[in-house]
């Protein structure tokens, strides 16, 4: 089949070709921000974005620098080679990269390791990339067609996420995606000769067969590595009792007897080892505790302990909303002490659905009780459609006097994501009117592990309250940092006391600015500046400055690549002074211009939606979706609406 560049008739097999490449592209693009999630910190997980649009790039270059090589009458075969190139590197580029080390473990090769793992997961992109290249250089005439094919493709893509973790792993999909490239590449060989069909058909079979081996279980052949977890007190290494993938994370589920506790009238120091033990592991290292309850209170004593509890002892009974509630441990402690509404709000829908059958039994049937109402969802969007109030715990949905709780990780040498709350708490008091946020906020932290939490009530705390406060903090271990009667942690009192609280913030050497929308990144502390130190005034800052540096060394190797593989052959070329055809360089603004007008639209729309829709997963699947598929219809409109005068510039282009 030969190309060309008139306005025709495309052949089938092309389009066919073109709409499973983008297809598989655009679903591994996806599933791998899932996957970084589980595999490395979650930060890589941004790093998809570049790396695909990193891999099609070079693969453009390449085909336009290299005219000679990619001959109209060698491009269906070289385009059925590169669809089938990418089917094979998908899962095998994926496997190799999940044997280098995390670049945030890897101090001294950090930014080695993240050039090798962006240029390994690049290479299907590129592959794919050189396919669509080609068959766009080539059969420019039907560039309306084209587009469509692609877009439509890659829209298809985002939706079989949902569906594709629904019943598949991760790893599954990276297959699944080996076979949608099998298939491009079968369609493509169409145009090619019987030597590319013969082979498309084996690799196609072979990947069938290597996602149903894989996904049934009768023999992992791709899997994320040892799934055993380490029991604290033996050092018995466990695997998981239950495993499953949904579209925002992998959860599995380990007994975890024995951890220890502390038990309420005990010494920081003692330990109380509770049997049946559960907790559920989301991604790498994000986790919730599940609660042994056969009906025996006595045996659960240990819960009172938790910093969390601490607004329920100060309004015993309390009508409760519980977000985050995981393995409902909050409910348990509610319903210990009297409460008979309890609204629980998770928004990992295998929490709950464990929690509710598979281990009901074992958690006292928590999320069944009458008492117990539970949703799935995000938090903000559960309360944004609700008109309730309550005692505890969501600020704009509070009775007059009623509290909210957070918790969060902290030590006495790195407090910073517990002040960042507290400044959060005290901007959102001054907004409401409240002109002595000290009367109102509560800062306590747990002696013998590293978290602490923060209370605030929408009225002055009473006296009766901060009695409550000073006898439970004797009794459960608690070291209070800040009280209307109790001064405990410098930096607290000065972040919630000092008279203009912006001013305080500019000074410190953290960011401890109040996250908003548009500054949503609450872990992001600290600033750039200080990656080159491990202190920042009092505060260690080794662990917390892992973001910051993660997002400098990838800034720094995709400047480089890109410098190597994109502007340096250009300038090598001489292509890139755009001399050699009028009116290139206005042409490339133009798609420069639409480029940037599609982002300027994606991103608000996503962060909008995510109110909507409860999780960003789901916002950017379904805004990339629309986007992708309205897109490609109006570019297949083109051919219909536009004047032939505009049609025949943009086939230039």
């Amino acid at each position: 089949m030969t190309p060309t560049n008139i306005r025709s008739r495309l052949p089938r097999p092309l389009l066919f070709g073109i709409f499973f490449i983008s297809m598989g592209m655009l679903l591994q693009e996806i599933i791998l921000t899932r996957i970084f999630s589980v595999t490395m910190f979650y930060h890589f997980a941004f790093m998809v974005v570049s790396i695909a649009l990193f891999g099609i790039g070079v693969s453009g270059i390449w085909v336009y620098l290299n005219p000679k090589r990619f001959s109209p009458e060698a491009a269906p075969r070289q385009m059925a080679n590169a669809a089938l190139s990418f089917a094979l590197a998908v899962p095998i580029c994926f496997v190799l990269q999940l044997h280098l080390p995390a670049a945030a473990d890897s101090p001294r090769f950090g930014l080695l390791y993240l050039a090798a793992t962006y240029l390994l997961i690049a290479i299907p992109f590129f592959l794919g990339g050189t396919a669509i290249s080609l068959g766009l250089t080539h059969w420019s005439g039907g560039v309306s067609s084209l587009y469509f094919a692609d877009l439509v493709g890659a829209s298809i893509g985002c939706a079989l996420v949902f569906p594709g973790l629904t019943y598949l792993t991760g790893p599954d999909i990276v297959i699944l995606v080996g076979v949608i490239g099998a298939l491009s590449a079968l369609a493509l060989a169409q145009l090619a000769g019987p030597a590319e069909r013969r082979m498309a058909t084996l690799v196609a079979v072979l990947m069938t067969a290597f996602l149903v081996l894989n996904a049934s279980g009768a023999k992992k052949l791709i899997s994320l590595g040892s799934l055993a977890l380490q029991r604290p007190r033996t050092g018995e290494w466990v695997q998981p009792l239950a495993g499953k993938w949904n579209p925002m994370s992998r959860v599995l589920a380990y007994d975890i007897s024995n951890r220890p506790v502390f038990r309420p009238g005990q010494s920081p120091d003692s330990t109380f080892y509770p049997p049946d033990g559960m907790l559920f592991q989301l991604d790498r290292s994000a986790m919730t505790w599940v609660v042994p309850f056969d009906g025996d209170w006595s045996k659960v004593d240990w819960i009172y302990t938790d910093v969390s509890v601490l607004p329920l002892f100060l309004k015993p009974g309390a009508k409760l909303l519980d977000i985050g509630s995981g393995g409902g441990q909050n409910a348990l402690a509610a319903l210990g002490l009297g409460s008979k509404d309890i609204t629980c709000v998770e928004i990992n829908p295998t929490v709950v659905e464990w929690t509710r059958t598979r281990f009901d039994e074992r958690t006292g049937h928590i999320y069944t009780r009458p008492e117990v109402r539970v949703f799935v969802g995000d938090g903000r969007t559960v309360t944004a459609r609700s008109r309730e109030t309550y005692d505890v715990i969501a600020f704009v949905h509070l009775t007059p006097d009623g509290m909210i709780m957070t918790s969060q990780v902290m030590t006495t040498d790195y407090p910073g994501l517990m002040l960042r709350m507290t400044g959060l708490a005290r901007a959102t008091l001054e907004a409401n009117g409240v002109t002595e946020p000290a009367r109102h906020i509560i800062v306590i932290m747990k002696q013998n592990e590293g978290y602490g939490a923060m209370v605030v009530k929408k009225s002055p705390l009473t006296d009766a309250e901060l009695d409550v406060l000073d006898a439970r903090s004797v009794e459960m271990g608690w070291r209070v940092l800040h009280s209307p009667r109790v001064s405990g942690h410098s930096e607290f009192e000065d972040l919630i006391t000092t008279p203009d609280f912006y001013a305080w913030v500019e000074k410190q050497p953290l960011n401890l600015y109040p996250p908003t929308d548009d500054k949503p990144f609450f872990f992001n502390l600290v600033p750039f500046s200080r990656l080159n130190q491990t202190r920042a005034g009092n505060y260690d800052i080794k662990y917390g400055k892992v973001p910051a540096q993660i997002l400098l060394n990838l800034f720094v190797v995709v400047l480089v690549l890109t410098v190597l593989f994109i502007l340096v052959p250009l300038f090598l070329a001489r292509r890139a002074r755009f001399e050699h055809k009028p009116g290139t360089l206005a042409t490339l603004g133009f798609f420069a211009m639409i480029g940037l007008g599609f982002i300027l639209i994606e991103v608000p729309l996503m962060q909008r939606f995510v109110l909507y829709l409860g999780h960003p997963v789901y916002a950017i699947t379904t805004i990339l979706f629309s986007i992708l598929l309205f897109s490609g219809v109006g570019s297949f409109l083109t051919r219909y609406l536009l004047p032939g005068r505009i049609v025949a510039g943009l086939r230039q282009a």
